[in-house]
This record gives C-alpha cells, sequence and structure tokens, in this order.
C-alpha cells in the first residue's frame, strides 16, 4: 500500500507554495513519487507534464478531480524510452481530428469537421504538413472559430518541426503539447471533450494513438 490515499486528495487549479496550500495534479505527483513539493516533476515526460497542467487548471470541479487516478500512473514516464516527437504527433493529431471538430460541429459545421476527421493520421512530419495545409486551404471558406483553428494549426506545425534540428526558445513538443490543450478548451461548449482530453492522456502515457478505425496508410502502432 502507498503512503498517500488518492480519495484524500483534492486538485486544484495553479501551482501552489507547499501541499498546505494546495495540490495540482503534477504536485500531486511529485508528492506520490516521493519529490521536493514542484508542479514539474523530474519523473514525468515534459510534454505530458505540460498537457497536464494545464488540463488541470483549465478542469473545473468534479471534472478536475478526474486526473486523480493518473497521479500514479504519470510516474515513470521520464524515462519510459517513447521519443518526445511521437507524443507531438499524437497531440497535433488529437487536436487536429477531434478537439477542432468538435468545436466546428457545434457551430453547425459538420462538413468542415468532416474535412479534418478523415485527414490522414498525423504520425510524422509529412502527415503533420498536410493537416497543416488543409486547415489553411478551408480555412479561407468559413470565417472559423480562430481559438480551435489556432490551436489546432499551431499543433500540427510544432509537430512537424520536432527531429528537425529547429532551435530556439521555445520548444516544439512542448508547444504541441499546450495547443493540444487549447484545442481542449476551445471546445469545451461540448462536456464530452473532457472525456476525449483524458483518452489523449491515456494515449500520450502509453505513446500511441488509441485505435479507432483503420485509415489508408494509417500505422497499426507510433513511430
Amino acid at each position: 500500500m502507498h503512503h498517500i490515499d488518492l480519495s484524500t486528495i483534492t486538485l486544484t487549479a495553479g501551482a501552489h507554495w507547499d501541499r498546505d496550500e494546495g495540490l495540482c495534479v503534477m504536485e500531486a505527483v511529485a508528492w506520490w513519487a516521493n519529490e521536493k513539493h514542484s508542479d514539474h516533476p523530474r519523473c514525468v515526460d515534459p510534454l505530458i507534464a505540460e498537457y497536464a497542467r494545464h488540463l488541470n487548471d483549465k478542469m473545473l470541479g468534479d471534472v478536475r478531480q478526474r486526473l486523480v487516478p493518473y497521479i500514479p500512473r504519470l510516474v515513470g514516464t521520464a524515462n519510459d524510452g517513447i521519443r518526445p516527437k511521437v507524443r507531438a504527433y499524437i497531440c497535433a493529431d488529437r487536436a487536429v481530428r477531434t478537439f477542432a471538430p468538435i468545436s466546428l460541429r457545434a457551430r453547425g459545421w459538420a462538413t468542415e469537421a468532416e474535412t479534418l476527421e478523415a485527414l490522414t493520421p498525423v504520425v510524422d512530419r509529412k502527415t503533420a504538413l498536410l493537416a497543416r495545409e488543409t486547415i489553411q486551404a478551408i480555412s479561407h471558406v468559413r470565417h472559423w472559430p480562430t481559438s480551435v483553428m489556432d490551436a489546432a494549426a499551431y499543433a500540427v506545425t510544432y509537430a512537424a518541426r520536432c527531429g528537425i534540428g529547429v532551435t530556439g526558445r521555445t520548444s516544439p513538443t512542448l508547444t504541441a503539447a499546450y495547443a493540444a490543450c487549447t484545442a481542449v478548451c476551445a471546445a469545451a461548449d461540448d462536456t464530452r471533450v473532457w472525456d476525449h482530453a483524458l483518452r489523449l492522456l491515456d494515449d500520450l502515457i502509453v505513446g500511441r494513438r488509441r485505435r479507432r478505425r483503420r485509415a489508408v496508410g494509417e500505422e497499426s502502432s507510433s513511430e
């Protein structure tokens, strides 16, 4: 039995000076892993931590508590051998083919939503660039909801930069994770989006996409 009872943990938004002040999900992970109090625990993959921190802050009340079971599962992801770009592509794929369509469909734009859903899964630089081109091409047709489409475009753009020697102050992988969470929030008018947001967290932990349907050329596992 672990020294921490998960049922006693109540997650709150933001970072905290200490546990007496409160806990976000990443601070709870640090506690679980016997690390010093921090919302950047060393035991968690940086991309996953970025996504989880933003998700924690955007969720409200009981919805945020759905992150509690993930606390022990996040421990050890920092050294699990899964390449950062694999997780970045997962974020980009979900931003474009799940979260953006949810937002568009809520506005009655089913045709555009279906166009994005039908894209080849984002699994590498080529498919990331294809997704970006599609977003750009059809954005001229309507006045798109800026937040979700910008988030989807950023996610695929920065995922495409992973592993090609791009330098700068902004990490492509972390930006892809942040953009995915921004896309989640933009689609939050549909409360079912939180189910999808947690499924993305599941997929980031194991490093592969949840198989939904076989598309032409779709790989059964991430590269």
